[in-house]
């Protein structure tokens, strides 16, 4: 069973009425479903790609439970309605969190931002002034790879290797292997997972 484009996990009808006619004017073309607890979520079988959280329904410690669903669901984004005080390290996990008193505008702008900056995560931008041999080169220096075990990977003598390691830093201004590795994740040549 394909899961639904966003999944609602609020259990106050007016709020899901209230959601439903935002995300249908905003986001028409989503589909969405409701369910009653995050455990729902955890537990099944798929993994939506949106979230949006009545913050009451997560299960004590809330760092746990979100992190739990990251961790589950890396690629998923989470949208958190604050209807209860949360833990401040409970934001790292939410994409976006709409509070109490924010205005109808402010709660449109949120979720408009919210889908616009998955959509905007989900492409990676490839930076195009490096070669494809170099994206290579730069994915497995970030996987913490020598430049000897580069060579025998890709079949080219070290030698080459660090030829391509001085054209990378040349074009991309980049000298650690820590920025490099950052580059590789936002540029989608490894996921946070592989290091």
């Amino acid at each position: 069973m394909k899961e639904p484009a966003v999944t609602i996990v609020v259990e106050d009808g007016f709020m899901q009425a209230a959601l439903r006619n935002i995300l249908k004017y905003l986001q028409p073309e989503v589909s969405l479903v409701f369910r009653g607890s995050l455990e729902e979520c955890l537990n099944g079988k798929t993994c939506p790609r949106f979230i949006i959280l009545d913050s009451k329904l997560l299960p004590q410690p809330h760092c746990y439970s979100l992190e739990k669903l990251k961790s589950r669901n890396p690629e998923g984004h989470i949208l958190i309605v604050e209807t209860s005080l949360l833990e401040q390290p409970v934001l790292v996990y939410a994409n976006e969190v709409i509070l109490r008193n924010d205005t109808e505008k402010t709660i449109n702008q949120k979720i408009k931002n919210f889908f616009d900056q998955a959509s905007k995560l989900a492409k990676p931008q490839y930076d195009d002034t490096i070669s494809e041999r170099e994206k290579e080169i730069v994915r497995l220096v970030a996987l913490g790879k020598t430049n000897k075990e580069i060579s025998g990977a890709l079949f080219i003598s070290p030698h080459t290797v660090v030829t391509h390691r001085k054209n990378i830093t040349s074009k991309l201004g980049i000298k650690t292997i820590a920025g490099l590795t950052v580059y590789a994740i936002l540029n989608g040549l490894i996921v946070k997972e592989e290091i």
